[in-house]
């Protein structure tokens, strides 16, 4: 029987929405059928970058209420990232008949149990990917919005061996619901369980699981007033637990790679990795983060559930995942005083220049404005910091390697 009352919620709030063509019809998707057990009926979505080589990570993408495979696309700018940095990317797409509102089915048992309804049909689909295509299956992960956000985290709780990372944009944790009237006090942010609590849900759906779990990034709006942001707390305290670490930040960043509004705060396990990863945007409602522009860290623009904020959060989660380059300065975290050809480099991108900045005492000796340089070592700690300008006149500060003595 169809949850009514919860629908009809979803409709009168904001899910509504006019969403675009259909996703047949959308460019670099294809429809995949037989892609093997669907007892959720749901229907599966393609991007195949043009150039696909052995071992390519695979994104799988889910998209919210109202929304479509083709919605998602557009919103998120995932197929301009997979045909630029070469990986997949899989839409799983609700159907009317399953939910009037194309809400992916988070609230319900027969959807989110181990193994059953929309959640199994969703691991087929990454199953069919590894099968028939060529896909790293260490490399596959797995994000969404909203209703797709509650359902990534359901899969990352259900299928830690198949997720390298996941990332939610407006979700909750895992079995944060079982039935309808449940998911509307998550939705209102009056859930809230003890770190164990929520560990100890997502551990009784994922088999006995006992190798490391998956990499989570959580994006929030503080303005959103269709799922609560007390929903990202709950779900730093579900993973931080899965991790076997605290719920308290090892570090917080505020205005992160320059935008503002943005917060990062990191939670790193007993081994130094960072495990968690929460992004707080403030001033945004129930949507994503945006950077309307050309550069390469830019993508999307302004709509229903998407805000400019200077932060193309598209691109940080590929980034997260580990799928995309990131801009962080490669070298040695301790040296000797006068060591000779230290190596400090960036990821090389065709017709960008490098402008290096040394602590004081150190001497470039070779390779002045490109990504590689070797450097004698003078006798003082420092940070090697460098900024990249592309053929385009883009700049990107690349987040500095700290050495010591």
């Amino acid at each position: 029987m169809k949850q009514f009352p919860f629908l009809l919620l979803l409709v009168l709030v904001v899910f509504a929405t006019p969403s675009c063509d259909s996703s047949d019809d959308y460019p670099g998707l294809s429809a995949v059928s037989n892609f093997g057990s669907n007892p959720g009926d749901l229907d599966m979505f393609l991007f195949e970058p043009s150039s696909p080589t052995a071992d390519m990570p695979l994104v799988v993408a889910l998209h919210g209420c109202s929304q479509s495979a083709a919605d998602m696309a557009d919103l998120t700018r995932w197929n301009e990232l997979g045909e630029k940095y070469g990986f997949y990317v899989i839409y799983p797409e609700q159907r009317t008949l399953n939910n009037v509102s194309l809400c992916f089915n988070w609230f319900q048992t027969k959807d989110i149990d181990r193994n059953q309804g929309e959640s199994r049909s969703i691991r087929s689909m990454v199953q069919h990917m590894v099968q028939h295509y060529p896909i790293d299956p260490q490399r596959v992960y797995v994000t969404g919005l909203s209703a797709g956000a509650a359902m990534t985290s359901v899969m990352l709780a259900n299928h830690p061996d198949m997720f390298a990372a996941g990332a939610v944009f407006g979700g909750g944790p895992a079995r944060a619901a079982t039935d309808v009237f449940q998911s509307m006090s998550v939705m209102a942010g009056n859930v809230s369980k003890s770190e164990e609590e929520w560990g100890n849900l997502a551990r009784s759906q994922n088999g006995g699981h006992i190798g490391p779990f998956p990499l989570i990034a959580i994006f929030h709006g503080t303005d959103d007033d269709v799922v609560s942001p007390n929903n990202a707390g709950e779900l730093v305290k579900q993973w931080t637990n899965l991790h076997g670490t605290d719920a308290t930040a090892d570090e917080a960043i505020s205005g992160y790679q320059g935008a503002i509004d943005v917060q990062r705060a990191i939670y790193r396990n007993g081994q130094g990795q960072d495990v968690v990863a929460r992004y707080t945007v403030s001033n945004m409602g129930h949507a994503i983060p945006v950077f309307s522009g050309a550069c390469r860290d830019q993508g999307g623009s302004s709509s229903t559930f998407a805000t400019e904020k200077n932060f193309f959060s598209t691109y940080w989660t590929a980034v997260f995942f580990g799928i995309v380059p990131a801009n962080r300065v490669s070298g040695p975290s301790a040296v000797v005083a006068g060591q000779d050809s230290v190596i400090f480099s960036v990821p090389h991108y065709q017709g960008s220049t490098y402008q290096w900045q040394l602590p004081d005492g150190c001497t470039m000796s070779n390779g002045a404005g490109t990504s590689s340089i070797l450097v004698s070592w003078g006798n003082v700690a420092g940070s090697v910091e460098v900024t990249e300008t592309d053929s385009n006149g883009c700049q990107y500060v690349h987040e500095g390697a700290e050495v010591s003595f």
